[in-house]
């Protein structure tokens, strides 16, 4: 199939190529500056010099396409005054230039994204599809806007009769994550975190479910319906809460009333008209952790389109391990993090002094995790991704350090790991680990069930974990 994608060098769009690129279909991305977005060429995704806010220059990569994807969106929490408008031209005017445009060309079929933000302040109460129309007060004006562009554009083009499926996703977290979800949790890692916010509550949906929401949208959804794309409900205090057991960072400890963020609100609210507030302090920002809510339910998409999404604790980890990584942070707990290429040179010589292959580690690194003590890496575990299965190698402790539980704890990191890349299935290869394995759940398999091309002996034993 051919698919054109708006917004394709987003947060979620970038994993919606992907997945798409991975399933052998052919992407057309719109771009505005084609420079930026070389790492697409690369996936073999033709790109298409563009804006949606200038109709005629999507016209030529859209013309013949199977879908549409439109995922761009300006997106900010603590607009200024002159982005007032830059929003209602994008998520407004953008919208319906796609959406006419995919009328003109007599496209099958199109997936819009708009949010469970449209609801507002659902105040505690969890929502579906039915839920009634809010029409303000906003608490942003990224949720104004997509409202208008919900309501007022795409609902009466279905209405009209356009094959348009909407989705509307909770908030979208995962690893690289640049919105106040991602703020928040850099914050808290980096300790700079201000106050614990204990009564907003949203629905934490994992990058890369939310844009498999989007591909089951687009194959099985219905046109003229609309897909909540929600992850399971938590509070922010509760989402740091899980935080804290997978890091040992401790949360802040100030709990400031609503009826105070409220106040701060208010004043925050003069003061960035006149300068820009760090989006920490911005109006929009103290609204939400205030205590206001954006909860919905997904059970329409669970049934429709099997829509699945995992649970925060497996989430969060893999987020959490990502961040601290970039930012240079250890586990506290235990040491254990995320590898980067600067760690290829330990890593190579603790798998060459147990004896342990290296074809393939450099390309397996971002599945990487080291231990690390006094900045020496001491043990590692690596996983090699292969669509629903992945192959776990690499396991390596250094002999100095033996008996101190570190194959362990390493292992059981790399099972996270796997669980929150969404493995349904594990497998391994060992000549003299076979008895250590099994207490995590690995069971002796037959050699040739591991279809993993791998530098390991024919004598290797195989073994396997079903994740689910």
């Amino acid at each position: 199939m051919k698919y054109f994608v708006t917004g394709a060098t987003g947060f979620i769009g970038g994993r919606l190529v992907r997945q798409l690129r991975a399933a052998g279909h052919e992407v057309r991305a719109l771009v505005r500056t084609p420079s930026k977005a070389k790492d697409l060429t690369g996936l073999g995704i033709s790109l298409h010099p563009g804006d949606i806010t200038d109709k005629e220059s999507m016209r030529a990569g859209m013309h013949g396409s199977d879908g549409v994807f439109h995922l761009a969106a300006w997106y900010r929490i603590g607009a200024r005054p002159g982005e007032r408008r830059a929003a209602e031209r994008i998520n407004v005017q953008g919208t319906r230039n796609v959406l006419e445009l995919m009328k003109e060309l007599g496209i099958p079929k199109g997936v819009y994204t708009s949010t469970i933000n449209v609801f507002g302040d659902t105040e505690g109460w969890v929502g579906d599809e039915s839920y009634r129309r809010h029409a303000g007060p906003w608490l942003s004006e990224y949720d104004r806007t997509k409202w208008v562009a919900h309501y007022e554009v795409a609902v009466p083009m279905m209405q009209a009769g356009l094959p348009l499926v909407i989705v509307q996703p909770g908030a979208v977290y995962g690893p690289g994550d640049p919105s106040a979800i991602g703020n928040l949790l850099r914050q808290y890692l980096k300790r700079t975190l201000p106050i614990r916010p204990h009564g907003a509550a949203v629905c934490w949906g994992h990058v890369d479910d939310t844009a498999h929401g989007h591909v089951l949208a687009m194959e099985k959804g219905r046109p003229g319906e609309s897909y909540l794309l929600a992850g399971p409900p938590h509070t922010l205090e509760e989402g740091l809460e899980i935080a804290a057991e997978i890091t040992g960072i401790r949360p802040p400890w100030l709990r400031p009333p609503a009826v105070l963020l409220r106040a701060m609100a208010a004043a925050a609210s003069v003061v960035e008209r006149v300068i820009p507030l760090p989006q920490i302090y911005t109006a929009d920002t103290l609204r939400l952790a205030a205590g206001a809510t954006y909860l919905g339910s997904s059970e329409k998409a669970q049934q429709e389109l099997g829509f699945r999404t995992r649970a925060l604790e497996d989430g969060l980890r893999e987020t959490l391990l990502h961040e601290m990584a970039l930012l240079g942070i250890a586990d506290s707990r235990n040491g254990i993090r995320p590898a980067t290429a600067r760690d290829l040179p330990a890593i190579t010589a603790l798998l060459e002094a147990n004896g342990l292959p290296l074809a393939g580690l450099a390309e397996h690194v971002a599945t990487t995790l080291v231990v690390q003590r006094n900045a020496r890496i001491v043990a590692c575990a690596a996983i090699e991704m292969h669509g629903a299965a992945g192959l776990l190698r690499s396991v390596a402790v250094d002999e100095t350090r033996r008996g101190e539980g570190l194959g362990h704890q390493v292992t059981q990191a790399a099972l996270d790991l796997a669980r929150a890349r969404g493995l349904t299935s594990l497998y391994l290869l060992t000549t003299t680990a076979a008895k250590f394995f099994p207490r995590f759940g690995f069971r002796e398999v037959a050699r040739g069930e591991v279809e993993f091309t791998t530098g390991c002996p024919a004598s290797a034993v195989a073994m396997r974990v079903d994740l689910r």
